[in-house]
């Protein structure tokens, strides 16, 4: 991808990376191995937090507010974090522009699922608004899914999902010679 590429996961109501592959361009974002942000700030934070349980994501809600603004562009507000938290689940993907840095860093993060479905981590790409429209919005969200699939297939996803399908035929096999 060329750009900041980071894996995170979600800690005591905060997004923390822990792991990076820095950019080699010269206008970059650095980020640090352990840095700690609030979840509600930006792409990589709420992917995380659209895939939590209803529990665990009602305490977030309890331990958060209120939800600090680092920027003009940080929702504030918990039902639009919710609402926009719902369309980040059903779309599986983030993106985010000026809402922990002002206006010059953007950051498109999908989830990477478990084994047994569950959201732990995410994969983050983050770069500047010229270098996003220089390249393409969707073709980045593409290939940042696609690598957070391949991931998740690593993990074991699709291995359960597959399990489950042998599972159900050998029921179908099953009640057919009844």
């Amino acid at each position: 991808m060329g750009d900041n590429v980071g894996l995170h996961e979600l800690r005591d109501g905060k997004r923390v990376c822990i792991e990076k592959v820095e950019s080699q361009q010269v206008l970059r974002n650095t980020i640090l191995v352990g840095s700690q942000f609030p979840a509600h700030l930006g792409a990589t934070g709420k992917v995380l937090l659209a895939h939590l349980p209803a529990d665990e994501l009602e305490r977030y809600f309890e331990s958060a507010v209120p939800l600090e603004a680092a920027t003009p562009k940080t929702i504030t507000d918990p039902r639009k974090l919710l609402s926009e938290l719902t369309r980040i689940k059903k779309r599986d993907f983030a993106f985010s522009c000026g809402e922990r840095v002002m206006d010059g860093l953007c950051a498109i993060s999908a989830p990477i699922f478990d084994c047994d479905g569950k959201v732990g981590y995410c994969l983050t790409i983050t770069l500047t608004p010229f270098r996003l429209q220089a390249k393409g919005r969707e073709k980045l969200v593409s290939a940042v899914k696609k690598s957070a699939q391949e991931i998740s297939t690593k993990f074991g996803m699709n291995a359960l999902a597959q399990e489950s399908t042998k599972e159900k035929a050998r029921a179908i096999t099953a009640s057919r010679r009844r």
